[in-house]
């Protein structure tokens, strides 16, 4: 019966899911954001802290970004590296674009319209680059507002160097993932499959017997 209880428990781990996430690499000491204002702030409320950092996958799953509002006086953007989809200042509020990504560096850049482009990846400035902002709290990255709830804000900073405000372009990005170790057999609902093992029980326990009586006959 021991053996029996194991090989339950050994199958219900195995089908448990193996889920990749979104994380930050390289992650700065918090800084203060000054003058987040604007459309952004009507949306997602003042932001006063950020951090630098990488965005990471770590695995396979479906990437979405989400426009939040901007607040400049160049024409900023949002766009994914290769498969051409973006968003821009012309997209109305809670626009979304989506893409597969399969882990490590997310491929995505901001960009004004200077010609300044920004990788993730990059290591960002007071001049160019995007913060990971915090929330009304300061104590997470995490944000919900009405377009939705975000894993991490994104507050690009363009190439113009009056201010660092980190609200140039704003997007909410999320993550879902698609690394989920399927189960090897159909699953059996736990009431039905103990009556089951006790019937193979009792007529292994009725063969041994039989056998024993064979022997002791022989």
């Amino acid at each position: 019966m021991k053996k029996i209880a194991l090989c339950l428990v050994l199958a219900s781990l195995y089908g448990t899911s193996h889920a990749s996430s979104l994380s930050i690499e390289s992650l700065s000491a918090e800084f203060a954001v000054n003058n987040y204002d604007g459309q952004p702030k009507e949306v997602t409320g003042a932001k006063k802290a950020g951090n630098f950092g990488i965005l990471m996958a770590s695995g396979a799953g479906t990437f979405t970004a989400t426009y939040l509002g901007n607040e400049s006086s160049y024409l900023d953007g949002f766009r994914f590296v290769l498969e051409g989809k973006e968003l821009n200042e012309a997209n109305v509020l809670g626009k979304s674009i989506s893409k597969q990504v399969t882990g490590g560096v997310v491929g995505f850049q901001f960009f004004d319209s200077k010609g300044a482009v920004f990788n993730n990846g990059e290591v960002s400035g007071a001049a160019l680059g995007f913060a990971f902002l915090k929330d009304r709290s300061g104590s997470s990255f995490a944000e919900s507002n009405k377009y939705g709830t975000f894993q991490y804000l994104l507050g690009f900073n363009d190439s113009y160097k009056g201010d660092a405000d980190y609200d140039d372009y704003v997007v909410g990005v999320n993550f879902v993932s698609t690394a989920v170790m399927p189960l090897p057999v159909t699953a059996v609902p736990l009431p039905a499959a103990l009556p089951l093992l006790a019937s193979a029980v009792g007529m292994l326990g009725v063969v041994m017997r039989r056998r024993k009586v064979a022997l002791a006959d022989a």
